[in-house]
């Protein structure tokens, strides 16, 4: 059983944008999240490496199955604990490199 149901309604505020087509020195499975604004240009929110085949289930409402509630519940506990680890460890730092992304010029 899947944890989330599509609903199969497609947000059209919302667009996924290949990264690397706006800039070659982006990883070819860079995207960006942009959402359209009231003047219908896009704005990004978000990016993220990952390997996609389409990009509809990206901008698709889910509902999650009732009977997956726990099963969901205890992941995002086991992802909250493991990051509580890690900035344990790590003086309470996420380091990120800036240099992985390169956004226009």
């Amino acid at each position: 059983m899947n944890i989330f149901q599509d609903v199969k309604k497609i947000d059209d505020k919302y667009d996924v944008i290949s990264a690397s087509k706006m800039n070659s020195l982006n990883p070819i499975n860079s995207y960006i999240l942009a959402k359209k604004d009231a003047e219908g240009k896009f704005r990004v929110v978000n990016k993220a490496i990952i390997n996609i085949g389409q990009k509809e289930p990206l901008l698709s409402f889910h509902n999650i199955n009732f009977d997956s509630r726990n099963k969901l519940s205890k992941r995002i506990w086991d992802v909250i604990t493991i990051s509580n680890e890690w900035l344990d460890k790590n003086g309470s730092e996420i380091v990120l490199d800036p240099d992985y992304y390169h956004i226009g010029g």
